[in-house]
């Protein structure tokens, strides 16, 4: 389905879906579209909301029981915002949960497919992968990931919980190959490719609305926001050929890098707002050691489970007193953890951002990388942003 053959074929030969099921406008007050506008509401940091498929098929996808667990495992886990752990003993966590990133980025992906082609078939397809995209995302998430990633990565896990849960029956209607989705998320091809942008449009675009919504009134990233209202239009400039995924707007996408730039330097990445989360995970890792858990367990479970686990007001309160320093040469950053001894709590190493910079800009019937169509004082501004927190971090209790 993914080669540059099949994408050719369908877009000229199959039947696709028209009338009220597939609209990128605005709707009137139809029956069809409450219900879908109940599910999908509108996107952050754009002017519109849009509809997308039939009624029937989204209800399909959001009411399996392994879509349902996303409902009860947070996106942001004990990420904090920067100045939550002054707020007394139960810091505000993030409210939103894994499923909500989930419906946004398979909502983008048939939206784009749509606009440019795609018969339904296959933008179905395309919709399962991106709805389940982190369906064996451990309870935790990703902090949780990174104890053991060959063992809990949820692309390494997606085929054996989509085949666990039968989905290739499930979703037979749409003749859905679990093999084929797992090279999409494996990021192969052109829908590979794809599937990796609206995943990073879509976290991007719902972390910084809760993040300014909920926490935070003054700082670079509200800033931001109040200058590009409509930034989360990005996707209307994808376009899909059988030749791969291209952008048609550099200015755009250079908004939106920059925007999850920002997101990675102020909060997934700060060590301000990860205190909670690296005592958290230190908990877990505990535990797998000793054998009171299992891998098997933190992928079936969800984060209820896991916060029976240890006293949450206690790893506050333990959070509060955690210290950290950065170090940009391992051999300081190894020395200095020997002389932590047992107060050093973790020790971990923060590669540069990946910035985007080499996704393709098409501009008639070529496409070159965004970094030939920037700027030196652009290039400059997100290089710097995405190698700020790139080092050693260590965090630690003080003797």
């Amino acid at each position: 389905m993914d080669s540059k053959k099949s994408i050719h074929d369908e877009r000229h030969s199959a039947h696709r879906l028209a009338g009220p099921g597939l609209l990128l406008e605005k709707t009137h007050s139809t029956a069809t579209s409450h219900q879908l506008d109940e599910i999908y509401t509108k996107i952050p940091f754009t002017q519109e909301r849009f509809i997308i498929v039939p009624y029937s098929y989204i209800t399909k996808i959001l009411n399996t029981a392994l879509f349902r667990r996303q409902n009860s495992i947070s996106q942001l886990q004990y990420l904090l915002a920067e100045n939550a752990l002054e707020q007394g003993n139960e810091p505000k966590l993030f409210t939103h949960q894994r499923s909500e990133h989930a419906k946004l980025a398979a909502c983008l992906g048939v939206a784009i497919l749509f606009k440019n082609g795609i018969p339904i078939q296959s933008i179905m397809k395309f919709a399962i992968t991106a709805a389940y995209h982190d369906a064996a995302t451990p309870a935790g998430g990703d902090a949780i990931i990174r104890i053991d990633k060959k063992r809990l990565c949820e692309e390494i896990n997606f085929s054996k919980v989509m085949r666990l849960h039968e989905m290739e029956k499930v979703f037979a209607d749409f003749s859905y190959d679990i093999d084929e989705a797992q090279s999409w998320i494996d990021g192969k091809g052109v829908y590979g490719t794809l599937l990796d942008i609206v995943d990073k449009i879509s976290y991007t675009l719902l972390d910084m609305h809760y993040l300014v919504k909920d926490h935070d009134h003054s700082s670079i990233i509200s800033d931001f926001t109040r200058k590009n209202p409509n930034f989360g239009e990005i996707w209307k400039d994808l376009s899909v050929t059988a030749n791969g995924v291209s952008f048609t707007n550099p200015e755009n996408l250079y908004r939106f890098l920059l925007a999850r730039a920002l997101m990675y330097d102020t909060l997934y990445k700060n060590p301000l707002c990860r205190k909670l989360e690296v005592l958290c995970s230190k908990v877990i890792r505990d535990n797998l050691i000793n054998g009171s858990i299992t891998c098997d367990q933190l992928i079936e479970q969800n984060d209820s489970w896991l916060k029976n686990l240890f006293d949450y007001r206690h790893l506050v309160m333990r959070a509060k007193n955690l210290h950290h320093r950065f170090v940009k040469n391992e051999d300081d950053a190894r020395l200095l953890a020997s002389n932590l001894g047992e107060g050093l709590i973790c020790l971990e190493h923060t590669p540069t951002l990946k910035t985007g910079l080499d996704f393709l800009i098409r501009k008639n019937d070529s496409s070159r990388p965004l970094v030939n169509s920037l700027d030196i004082n652009q290039l400059i501004d997100l290089e710097a942003i995405s190698q700020n927190r790139q080092g050693w971090h260590l965090y630690f209790f003080p003797s």
